[in-house]
Parts: structure tokens; C-alpha cells; sequence
């Protein structure tokens, strides 16, 4: 009997390691963030949308974002990469056709980029400004 639970405990550990290593950083902090409220502490979860787009220059859009700041945003560093789907971009014709769907900067050829993601980049440069700071 003791070999069988010893032996049902190492399966155990080896499904439990095996999983962890296939649950993605972002589920990871879910399940924290998920612990954190269940103990009571709050916290404020914001998403964060683009609400306008408007060509600034060269390959720069002026970004309008939900939280009332914006910036431009530089997307040349992105089409340096020279992927399917950037490298038809870099005709400027082609780049200008950019809309917002759903919050994200997108494009006709398919390529989306998170709002999220361009704010945070934007931030973490200091080139985020607050609409209230304009006026």
C-alpha cells in the first residue's frame, strides 16, 4: 500500500509540474490577480482602447487612447521587420489605410496591433500625453 500512494504521489507531481509549465505567463497572473481579490483586495482593471487614428508623418499615427492620452506612435521600427504582412506596409499608400476595429490599430491586409501594447510601449518611452494637459 505505501508504494502505491508513494508512487500515485510522484504521478501527481508529474502532472502537476507538467502543467504549470504549459500555463502561459498571462494565466499565471490571472490566477494571482484572481487569489489577490478573493482575499479582498481590490483592484481596478482598465482596458485600454484606441479611440482615434489620424496620419502624423513618414510612418507615425497620432494615437488616441480611452484613458484620455495619446501619442504618436512610430511604426517603422515594426516595419523594419520585414514580415508578410509589414513589408506591405511600407508603401505608403498601403500604410495610411490604417482603421480602428474593436479598439486595436489594424490594417486591410490583416495585421492588428494591441492597443495595449502601443500604449504601454508609448508610456515606457515618456511619449504619452494627457488630453487635460493640451488644453
Amino acid at each position: 500500500m505505501p508504494i502505491i500512494s508513494s508512487f500515485l504521489a510522484s504521478i501527481s507531481a508529474c502532472i502537476t509540474t507538467t502543467i504549470l509549465r504549459r500555463i502561459s505567463m498571462p494565466s499565471i497572473k490571472a490566477m494571482k490577480l484572481s487569489s489577490r481579490l478573493q482575499r479582498g483586495k481590490s483592484w481596478k482593471v482598465t482596458m485600454i482602447k484606441i479611440l482615434r487614428a489620424r496620419y502624423a508623418n513618414d510612418f507615425a499615427i497620432r494615437l488616441e487612447f480611452s484613458d484620455g492620452t495619446f501619442g504618436d506612435y512610430d511604426v517603422a521600427p515594426l516595419l523594419a521587420r520585414d514580415t508578410p504582412l509589414t513589408a506591405q506596409l511600407r508603401d505608403p499608400e498601403c500604410f495610411q489605410r490604417f482603421f480602428i476595429d474593436l479598439g486595436a490599430l489594424c490594417w486591410p491586409n490583416g495585421l492588428e496591433l494591441s492597443p495595449g501594447a502601443i500604449h504601454a510601449r508609448l508610456r515606457d518611452a515618456g511619449a504619452l500625453r494627457s488630453q487635460s494637459s493640451v488644453a
